[in-house]
């Protein structure tokens, strides 16, 4: 059988009913948001660690059984692939060769948003909420780093999360994190 008919009936199952709804459960547990900028390369990773998942599951499972199967394959699969990615990124960082990174003309518009969006943010955010914005934005921080680094609970971090997204929600119309 040739690597085509092996894989099709996994595809087939990931198309079937909602079951890529599972890569994108994956995705939010890791803490990945569909405005990531490799999220789309981390759904296709999922996609494929689906697939693979699904051969290699006993077929005496429930439905329920595999999927909870597949997704823990799939769970481990991108795991992985973020950690490696963070060492190529570790080695980069460490090398002693400067690098000058140009933006690609198309990346101009985004960039130009993004300052304009930072002007306005420190308009109407506090210092501790920029730096709030700049922890979980831009260091990738998580809710229990920054919890700890305040001395306060992830629940209280939560909610004062929240309420500056409500609050940029309100002032600036912006939707989506």
């Amino acid at each position: 059988m040739n690597d085509n008919h092996k894989y099709a009936a996994g595809f087939n199952y990931l198309m079937e009913g909602d079951h890529q709804v599972l890569i994108h459960g994956v995705l939010k547990r890791l803490n990945i948001r569909h405005f990531n900028q490799h999220y789309d390369d981390l759904f296709q990773e999922g996609v494929l660690a689906f697939v693979q998942k699904y051969e290699q599951c006993p077929v005496d499972k429930t439905d329920k059984q595999r999927l909870g199967f597949i997704y823990q394959g799939v769970y481990w699969h991108l795991l992985d692939y973020l950690r490696k990615d963070s060492l190529v990124d570790t080695r980069q960082e460490n090398d002693d060769t400067e690098i000058a990174y140009l933006p690609a003309s198309d990346d101009s518009n985004a960039l130009i948003e993004r300052k304009l969006l930072l002007q306005k943010l420190q308009i109407i955010c506090t210092k501790k909420e920029l730096s709030y914005l700049y922890n979980k934005h831009e260091l990738r921080m998580s809710v229990t780093k920054m919890a700890e680094q305040e001395n306060i609970s992830r629940q209280s971090m939560h909610k004062r999360l929240n309420k500056l997204y409500q609050k940029i929600k309100l002032n600036l119309g912006v939707t989506h994190w």
